[in-house]
């Protein structure tokens, strides 16, 4: 009986999570999109972008050349907290297809 209640309860939190993961990744992506849509507007910002991003790309190769297990474990963190909504919905799509 245990069992079966667990078993509903992934397949009723599975497409819940589907959901939320789906909707808080488009909104991520809705607001990159509207950033990205105003950048070639502003002729300032892109001339300011550009020696931004040769700072920060100096920046990565520094930090690469300095500890590479260090610069691989804060990328892997980065990659995770940018694609939580990912996970919400991979783990919801594996619980709402649990069969009893």
């Amino acid at each position: 009986m245990q069992r079966r209640f667990f078993e509903r309860a992934k397949s009723i939190a599975g497409p819940a999570l589907v959901v939320i993961g789906t909707f808080i990744l488009c909104e991520r992506l809705d607001r990159a999109a509207i950033q990205l849509s105003e950048l070639p507007g502003n002729s300032g910002a892109v001339l300011g972008a550009l020696p931004a991003a040769i700072f920060a790309a100096s920046r990565v190769v520094q930090a690469l050349a300095a500890d590479h297990q260090r610069f691989l474990e804060d990328f892997v963190k980065q990659i995770l907290l940018s694609a939580w909504p990912l996970l919400l919905v991979m783990v919801g799509t594996v619980w709402s297809r649990v069969r009893g």
